[in-house]
């Protein structure tokens, strides 16, 4: 059986994620301040909204998917010792689940350049 370290991994990501109540000022906090908020004039940006915790949660269950598949793969073989056919159909999609989600998400967020960004930096060209 695989044996991958999953709860440390989850840990880790759920450690690095923002709490949700203090998304909104703890970004306003680390924003610049422009030379027209200080004149007195408004800011024309549209205000900062953090939407990482659906593309985490994708992450996180794409990785135990991955996780299940290895482990049940290496169950049918010993069971059957033949290999479970399906295998690397799974791996292909969970793969491509993987490569996508964090792009999707950005998608459906109305942000079509950070979805492109995703896909490229997910298969190594960002």
């Amino acid at each position: 059986m695989c044996a991958l370290p999953i709860w440390p991994v989850l840990a880790t990501l759920l450690a690095q994620m923002p709490a949700v109540a203090g998304v909104d000022s703890s970004v306003a906090a680390a924003q610049p301040v422009s030379p027209s908020a200080t004149e007195g004039e408004p800011d024309s940006r549209p205000p900062t909204r953090w939407y990482g915790a659906p593309i985490v949660a994708a992450d996180v269950a794409t990785v135990g998917l991955l996780y299940a598949t290895s482990a049940y793969s290496d169950s049918y073989e010993r069971t059957h010792s033949s290999g479970w056919s399906g295998t690397g159909v799974a791996y292909g999609l969970l793969g491509a689940a993987y490569v996508f989600n964090g792009a999707m998400v950005h998608a459906l967020n109305h942000q079509p350049r950070h979805a492109g960004q995703s896909a490229l930096l997910r298969l190594g060209g960002g």
